[in-house]
């Protein structure tokens, strides 16, 4: 029996820019694919150094330090993918790909949490059910 997983790893998990339709990280949506399958998007709103709870949805902006070398992002998977390793090959993906980029930081719900702690986040801050988090290279 074939199962989903073996169809979707099959091809490589890749993104590509949506403005310059390349495969570089840039300001904006990235589109996530495997192989030729479109599974996902992801939108960094900033790169280089961020500063902690930059939309200050924890209400905690400036308590603690800010993080240089950063992507501050935001995005998901298609729901039906979930548990497939997708993900975790497009962290993987990025670190790789962007040897200047150290870090990654974002916001997360309960619901993600623990695809964040597998993938080696950090909770930097918390406030109702919202988390700021960090994962280094």
């Amino acid at each position: 029996m074939i199962k989903l997983k073996d169809i979707l790893t099959e091809g490589k998990v890749s993104y590509k820019n949506d403005v310059t339709k390349k495969k570089e990280i840039g300001i904006g949506a990235h589109f996530v694919f495997s192989g030729r399958m479109k599974v996902g998007v992801f939108h960094i709103k900033k790169i280089g150094t961020i500063q902690f709870d930059p939309m200050n949805l924890l209400g905690m902006k400036g308590k603690n330090d800010a993080t240089p070398n950063s992507i501050f992002m935001f995005g998901g998977m298609a729901v039906m993918l979930s548990g497939q390793g997708i993900g975790k090959e497009l962290i993987k993906t990025i670190f790789k790909n962007n040897p200047h980029i150290k870090h990654i930081t974002l916001y997360t719900t309960d619901r993600a949490l623990g695809f964040w702690k597998k993938v080696g986040g950090e909770v930097l801050g918390e406030k109702s059910g919202n988390y700021y988090m960090r994962i280094d290279k």
